[in-house]
């Protein structure tokens, strides 16, 4: 693969995580906003709502940090990015583990809506992640 076509998946990579975290920041200020404005109280949809913001946020500086300081990759750098990736997605497959096991709990030890919502929060994520990793890695090992 040429340095010119690496620079172009990983960009729109980039990119792809920025639309994540910024649709992620919206939705999850969207879900605490009506809770607010209908003044109900909603463990489980607040506490997915924050979650959901959290990883936004994270995604969104990430993406946002990355975009600024891309560069084109000579052969060692590709190979170091295409190891991060492959380390990214089992951290990403290890979050949504979590993330179950959260859910299992909260609904084992009692019904507990909070950290349902939580767990679910972190598995959407999670998933979201996983899939634009594999999604990059799948387009650079061509």
């Amino acid at each position: 693969m040429f340095a010119d076509t690496l620079i172009q998946f990983e960009r729109a990579y980039l990119e792809r995580l920025v639309l994540w975290g910024t649709v992620s920041i919206v939705v999850g200020t969207a879900v605490l906003a009506v809770l607010a404005v209908r003044r109900v109280r909603s463990p489980l949809l607040a506490h997915f709502a924050v979650q959901t913001m959290l990883w936004g946020a994270g995604a969104l500086a990430v993406g946002l940090l990355h975009l600024r300081t891309l560069a084109m990759r000579d052969l060692a750098a590709a190979t170091q990015l295409d190891r991060f990736l492959w380390f990214a997605a089992g951290l990403d497959l290890g979050v949504i583990s979590v993330g179950i096991v959260l859910a299992v709990a909260s609904v084992k030890f009692g019904p507990r809506p909070g950290p349902l919502g939580a767990a679910l929060g972190v598995i959407v994520q999670g998933a979201g992640l996983f899939a634009a990793h594999a999604r990059l890695l799948s387009e650079i090992r061509v």
